[in-house]
């Protein structure tokens, strides 16, 4: 897997968390079949990369996280995790009344009718996706400023997507012909 290759995984003991934040942290793991490790390796890459966007240099890392806190709680973010694929295409980016940020995401794909200014406007951010597949052309600078702990970004061929439905459209087809060899 791309993943392990890059992450390295031990124990690591924090002094000074706030008791019922970890509760509230492993209560939300277990109910999303993770482990408390592996969500707060979830949380740390999403205040990286908030820090990293909001441009906080290392030396302010304390006020950078501060200020990436009170963004999320003034924006509200609606955030979208835990998906194995997701399809992401202009009609629900416009249907989203809040900024979005994409996170744990096994495969993303962020389909042609999507245009540059609306992902800048209602993506926040693509966080620990192993793939994001993009459209070639212009979309991917965007698609691109928005990753981050990204596995892979791939360029979607356009002959993927239709070959994709032609498939699902010959499946019923396929099906009924087996049916019918069965019967004779």
């Amino acid at each position: 897997m791309a993943r392990s290759d890059r992450e390295e995984k031990g124990t690591v003991t924090i002094k000074g968390v706030d008791k019922e934040v970890y509760r509230t942290l492993v209560s939300l793991a277990k109910l999303w079949g993770k482990t408390a490790g592996e969500l707060a390796t979830q949380a740390f890459k999403l205040y990286l990369s908030i820090t990293e966007a909001v441009g906080g240099a290392i030396s302010g890392l304390g006020r950078a996280l501060e200020r990436a806190g009170d963004i999320i709680s003034r924006t509200g973010l609606q955030v979208v995790s835990g998906i194995g694929r997701l399809e992401l295409d202009k009609a629900t980016l416009q249907a989203a009344e809040k900024p979005l940020l994409l996170m744990g995401i096994k495969r993303l794909a962020v389909k042609p009718d999507v245009e540059p200014e609306l992902l800048k406007e209602k993506v926040m951010g693509i966080v620990d996706c192993e793939v994001v597949e993009v459209p070639p052309g212009p979309l991917m600078a965007e698609v691109l400023n928005k990753c981050r702990f990204v596995g892979e970004v791939a360029v979607l061929d356009e002959g993927e997507e239709t070959q994709g439905q032609e498939e699902e459209a010959l499946l019923p087809l396929l099906e009924e012909g087996e049916e019918e060899r069965e019967q004779h």
